[in-house]
């Protein structure tokens, strides 16, 4: 009973029509999925993002300055997700809303797949 009270206590209300990605989003550095309207960027070699990357997502050597990522939402993604996820929390020092995409290119590809269904 005392989890069921504490998952009450910590629910939150979502207006799914009028809510954005970043309500939706939690605390969490690492997510499995791509919220829309969101900046996806590709941390691994300007090669590897030329074979294969997410349609949409942005190579790192291309990524905005930091001022204009303030207030969007950053999904970052490198081969196996420690890269990426360590940048997300240097840019979330820095104010910025990052995440880590898990699973890194596995992760991304599965995310493609999954919306494709």
């Amino acid at each position: 009973m005392e989890g069921v009270e504490r998952a009450v206590d910590n629910a939150r209300i979502l207006r799914i029509l009028s809510s954005t990605s970043a309500d939706v989003l939690g605390d969490e550095v690492e997510i499995d999925f791509l919220p829309k309207n969101t900046l996806v960027v590709d941390m691994r070699s300007l090669k590897e993002y030329q074979e294969w990357h997410l349609p949409g997502a942005v190579h790192i050597s291309r990524m905005p300055p930091l001022d204009e990522l303030k207030g969007k939402v950053v999904v970052l993604y490198c081969d196996r997700g420690e890269v990426s996820y360590l940048f997300a929390l240097k840019l979330r020092g820095m104010g910025v809303k990052a995440f880590s995409l898990k699973g890194g290119v596995e992760g991304a590809k599965s995310c493609l797949r999954n919306a494709r269904l």
